[in-house]
């Protein structure tokens, strides 16, 4: 634990977003993520240094996590804007918060699921979303096409916007730094 606090202070990370079932047992859960998702966790300076989100989800193509894409962005962009960082994280890394990272990139950069899937596959290769997520990313796609139109005139998806490198190439196999 001692060296996970450590490389997350080395990254600057003082964010986690964590898209996981909450039902696993928590000793599968590394103590970091067992304190985001509010279990307890006797020490208490990791309150002082890290914030925390929790979305409770299966990796299951039936599992609604589009609905949450919006509490996502807001953490995160909030984060970032505050001059935090975020690390993003689930079971494996492949499904649940790569969809979450797609999505905030979709709504950041103002680009299509596609676009925004090879960009975090240029940082993650092994990403893979399951097929639920990903006809959730393309309704995400649809709903921000959408907003888009209406609120910055003829602006569409594919412009690209934003910051730049705003996903960093991380060390741990299984979260997403954005």
């Amino acid at each position: 634990m001692a060296q996970n606090l450590v490389a997350l202070r080395q990254l600057g990370i003082s964010h986690i977003l964590s898209v996981l079932d909450s039902d696993l047992p928590s000793t599968f859960v590394p103590r970091v993520v067992a304190f985001v998702v509010g279990m307890q966790c006797p020490d208490s300076f990791l309150q002082d240094i890290l914030i925390g989100m929790h979305i409770s989800v299966v990796d299951d193509e039936g599992e609604n996590l589009l609905s949450h894409f919006p509490d996502a962005f807001d953490f995160i962009h909030g984060a970032i804007e505050g001059g935090g960082r975020v690390l993003v994280h689930c079971a494996a890394g492949v499904s649940r918060s790569a969809s979450v990272v797609i999505s905030y990139l979709m709504k950041l950069k103002h680009i299509r699921a596609a676009e925004a899937i090879d960009m975090v596959k240029q940082v993650r290769p092994f990403i893979n979303p399951n097929p639920g997520f990903l006809r959730q990313l393309k309704q995400y796609e649809k709903a921000l096409s959408i907003l888009e139109d209406s609120h910055h005139g003829n602006k569409k998806l594919g412009d690209s916007g934003g910051k730049k490198g705003i996903l960093s190439p991380r060390r741990d196999s299984h979260a997403h730094q954005v």
